[in-house]
């Protein structure tokens, strides 16, 4: 049975093993591992998340999910309605800014609403259930 790489997927296809292996360009040119790095390092200035990642393995359950997500944002984002095609511009943040109304706009138009958390603060396991249920303690 091959073996599935927990660590990525696309669209819900999980890559074997032997795929991840053979996904670089053969005879690739020193530059592009460093042009690579380059676009990383601008993404994380300009989105500037905070921390960094947790895990170094992700669950098959996890890699589920991200496809999943990747799959409906690929969907969403795909439509020229609501991204159309444009001229790039250099400042990045304003791009990133731009893109961002334009995903709320999106998402407004599909009828999600904003992220919005369900719970103010930690709650311990037990009381949960009885949260779901609208008992208050």
């Amino acid at each position: 049975m091959p073996q599935i790489e927990p660590h990525c997927a696309h669209h819900g296809y999980h890559f074997l093993s032997s795929e991840v292996r053979w996904g670089t360009p053969l005879r690739e040119g020193a530059g592009w591992q460093e042009a690579r790095q380059s676009l990383i390092d601008v993404y994380w200035s300009v989105l500037a998340p905070q921390g960094q990642p947790q895990s170094a393995a992700l669950s098959l359950p996890m890699v589920n999910w991200l496809a999943g997500l990747t799959s409906v944002a690929d969907w969403i984002a795909s439509n020229p309605a609501w991204f159309p095609l444009g001229e790039r511009c250099d400042d990045l943040a304003a791009y990133y800014a731009n893109a961002q109304e334009l995903a709320r706009n999106a998402l407004e138009q599909i009828g999600w609403r904003p992220h919005r958390p369900l719970l103010t603060s930690a709650e311990d396991v037990h009381t949960l259930p009885d949260r779901s249920r609208g008992v208050l303690l």
